[in-house]
């Protein structure tokens, strides 16, 4: 659940005039076309965007206007709010509603039209960036271009996961009260990456979706002392593809059957660990959020919560007998 507007902290826009729209948009993503549907008093646009190293979050409410975008450079993945909408990609039509979103893959043209009380959150994801990652899942690079089915349901349980990430995301970079530290934001951009392939249909679908092989024991300790090495840097799986000299998606599942658990989690674990060490040698000005942050915890509260479910005791108390 969103807490008020979404990423109120990050205005882009709030206008009725048309070349304000256009100047913005066209600072985002592309400069669109825009026709009028209504009135020129009823047009309405506000956006918020924030920008992160290689996905941009932005939210948006048209009210009056049809918005026709040239070929887009972006991946970008829809998540209807409120009210319904239509894009039409390529001369096809794919109406949109908070059940049901729309992956956009570069290179294609669309409209957007908008209907009363039309609110949606979007996602725009360096098509670089996404390619390095599905590379590191499957262990090769890919042959073709990557290309998602524009479609998508909510009611799919990976595609739930990924519009309640967008919204946790969304949610916490408008909560916090400072920038979050480049360790969280990396990783939450790995998180939102993961689920954006693994919640959408697309042509690699299959590919990232079958039986990986099993990899060696050295393989996974060298993955363990990795994790242990740089626990206080981004870990993404291209990092961890790279160590094992394999398909992250063959060391996720060695690892999870020798280990009990995903290098993910031990990742967390071993910085639970750190974090603990921290608390107990703390002095006068630290905090928990400090230490949590530090850490690549990106919320408090689930830091607190699984800190006390490892240690038997919330961090504040830690704190207060350092302190």
């Amino acid at each position: 659940m969103i807490h008020g507007e979404p990423l109120s902290r990050f205005r882009v826009v709030d206008t009725t005039k048309i070349g304000s729209m256009k100047e913005a948009l066209g600072l985002m993503c592309s400069r669109p076309s825009i026709e009028i549907d209504r009135r020129p008093e009823q047009v309405h646009a506000s956006i918020n965007s924030c920008q992160l190293q290689h996905i941009a979050l932005s939210y948006s409410k048209f009210a009056g206007v049809r918005l026709n975008f040239a070929e887009t450079r972006w991946f970008t993945q829809v998540v209807p709010v409120a009210g319904r909408g239509e894009f039409v990609l390529a001369r096809t039509p794919v109406t949109t509603c908070p059940g049901c979103g729309v992956a956009i893959s570069p290179g294609l043209n669309f409209r957007m039209n908008f209907d009363a009380g039309q609110k949606q959150l979007s996602m725009r994801i360096d098509p670089g960036a996404l390619a390095r990652l599905l590379t590191a899942i499957n262990g090769s690079p890919a042959v073709k271009p990557l290309k998602m089915e524009p479609l998508q349901d909510f009611a799919s349980p990976r595609a739930r996961v990924l519009r309640d990430l967008i919204l946790l995301v969304v949610d916490q970079l408008g909560r916090a009260d400072e920038k979050l530290p480049d360790l969280v934001l990396a990783e939450l951009e790995q998180g939102l990456m993961v689920a954006y392939l693994f919640g959408n249909r697309h042509n690699y679908s299959r590919l990232v979706e079958r039986e990986p092989c099993a990899i060696a024991s050295r393989q996974v300790r060298r993955v363990e002392e990795y994790i242990e090495a740089n626990w206080d840097q981004p870990i993404t799986m291209e990092d961890i593809a790279a160590v094992a000299g394999t398909s992250a998606r063959s060391v996720f599942r060695t690892f999870r059957h020798s280990r009990g658990c995903s290098p993910m989690t031990f990742v967390k674990q071993t910085r639970l660990k750190h974090s603990q060490r921290l608390l107990q040698f703390a002095d006068s000005t630290t905090t928990v959020k400090d230490v949590a942050f530090t850490c690549g915890f990106s919320d408090v509260g689930r830091f607190s919560r699984d800190y006390y479910l490892t240690f038997g005791e919330l961090p504040s108390a830690t704190l207060l007998r350092a302190q």
